[in-house]
């Protein structure tokens, strides 16, 4: 498989991570990989997918790469160094766990059953998030429901939640 280097340049502006409202720019490079799955299958593979999480997630995650792109976490890291399926991680009550899917300084993600609560999964990835670095990204899914959360220092939270995460169905 060709992979191309292709630099990418993101621009954000985020009030609630910079409470002086600068703008930040920066620059990451990662593999540019074609798209081998449309919208559309996507949608037809997964849409009421009875799988349970250990079934289903990393079909699922792997599809979410392929949809969009993106290197899946063997193809960008054989060694699980920084892009991982089943990150361990150290729970801030004690104890340990594992996240489903880890990508250092970008997200964790915790992946439910098909009727999983995903309030359980964001408190899930809420106790493992210093242990992983603290991603600026935390996303709950059940295959169905994708709901992504910032975690950038001055976030608005209300209970442990974000105000407004961003969900899509």
């Amino acid at each position: 498989m060709l992979v191309e280097r292709k630099a990418i340049s993101y621009r954000l502006h985020s009030p609630w991570a910079h409470p002086s409202g600068a703008t930040v720019l920066f620059q990451l490079e990662r593999p540019f990989m074609p798209t081998t799955l449309t919208p559309q299958e996507f949608v037809n593979k997964w849409r009421g997918s009875t799988s349970t999480e250990r079934q289903a997630y990393q079909q699922h995650f792997i599809d979410l790469c392929h949809l969009v792109g993106h290197p899946t976490p063997a193809e960008l890291d054989p060694e699980n160094k920084f892009f991982t399926f089943e990150a361990g991680a150290t729970k801030q009550s004690g104890g340990n766990g594992f996240a489903d899917v880890w990508y250092k300084d970008h997200f964790a993600i915790e992946y439910k059953g098909p009727d999983g609560n995903l309030s359980k999964a964001y408190n899930q990835l809420l106790q493992y998030r210093e242990s992983l670095e603290n991603p600026p990204l935390l996303i709950v899914s059940n295959c169905q429901t994708i709901s992504i959360r910032t975690n950038f220092t001055g976030s608005p939270q209300i209970g442990g939640e974000n105000k407004s995460p961003f969900t899509c169905r």
